[in-house]
């Protein structure tokens, strides 16, 4: 069931393997499944996680891209995608009433820049997987190996931030947007 995504000619250096898993038995139909489900994560991602079943339909594509040699970083990246897209559509009464005020101000305003951060190390921990650089640089190969655990720790931790940031931002954004007309021509509530 485990298979390795960069085979031996292909490597650039001897632990850039990328393990991957499937179910399925062809490498091929492996290859072209793990791309086509990866499409529809983006597709789906972008265009209908804000309805209704929109999470659940997430979850089941990642678990999808798992069986079909999507490889396991996604699943994470994934698993915090889809905790974030559980409560679209629901009141955040909940998240907003249990971060103090303070708290709520500087996750809304770090928001952006914790996402720079994740997006910049995640980019980092890939080509540092794949090709052993920058860390070879300086580390030989079992420092380097470690050297990525910590850096996947460090992108799962800042995850793991910029989720609730994220809320914070939406909660912190809707207080300050100025109520729409459908809510002004609404008779008075007695």
């Amino acid at each position: 069931m485990l298979i390795e995504a960069i085979g031996p000619g292909q490597r650039f250096w001897e632990f850039g393997t990328e393990i991957a898993m499937t179910v399925v038995p062809n490498l091929l139909v492996t290859g072209i499944l793990a791309m086509t489900v990866g499409l529809a994560i983006v597709v789906w991602s972008r265009a209908f996680v804000q309805t209704r079943y929109g999470a659940h339909v997430l979850a089941v594509l990642t678990a999808m891209l798992l069986l079909f040699g999507g490889g396991f970083a996604p699943v994470f990246a994934a698993g915090l995608a889809i905790l974030a897209a559980s409560p679209i559509g629901r009141p955040s009464t909940w998240r907003g009433a249990h971060i103090p005020v303070d708290a709520h101000r500087f996750l809304a305003r770090s928001w952006k820049g914790s996402l720079i951060a994740v997006a910049a190390l995640y980019a980092l921990c890939i080509v540092s997987g794949v090709f052993g650089w920058p860390l070879l640089w300086f580390f030989d190969p079992q420092t380097t190996t470690a050297g990525l655990l910590v850096s996947g720790l460090a992108v799962l931790a800042l995850r793991l931030y910029v989720v609730p940031a994220g809320f914070a931002l939406d909660i912190h954004e809707r207080a300050e947007s100025p109520p729409t007309r459908a809510h002004h021509d609404r008779p008075p509530s007695i």
